[in-house]
């Protein structure tokens, strides 16, 4: 599956109402997909992680676990955690991913 043996790092998120989500720092915000469907996620000062499905280029990314410190006000922890939760579809471009928000709400981008 094209999805795994990579780290995903976060390149922002452009929202269907206009608004953005960029890192300042990609490497604190990733996911990566193992072979056996579970998913780890690093959400800045948080980790989680839990399982996730694919059929076609249809996502389901649920997450079981967190841990629950208190990130910096400038963190984006909280908007990245969300907007995983709601992926619904990935397309794969050379050394990109995105992950599609679900009701055109907007998309995620990645590189390894």
């Amino acid at each position: 599956m094209p999805l795994t043996g990579r780290i995903w790092k976060w390149l922002g998120t452009k929202h269907g109402d206009g608004s953005k989500a960029v890192p300042e720092h990609p490497e604190n915000y990733t996911i990566e997909f193992l072979e056996n469907g579970f998913v780890r996620i690093k959400a800045d000062c948080n980790s989680a992680g839990g399982g996730f499905t694919v059929h076609q280029n249809r996502i389901a990314i649920d997450l079981s676990y967190s841990t629950m410190a208190a990130c910096p006000p400038s963190s984006l922890e909280r908007i990245f955690t969300r907007d995983i939760l709601v992926a619904d579809q990935f397309y794969l471009h050379k050394d990109q991913l995105r992950l599609k928000l679900i009701d055109a709400s907007g998309s995620m981008f990645f590189r390894p």
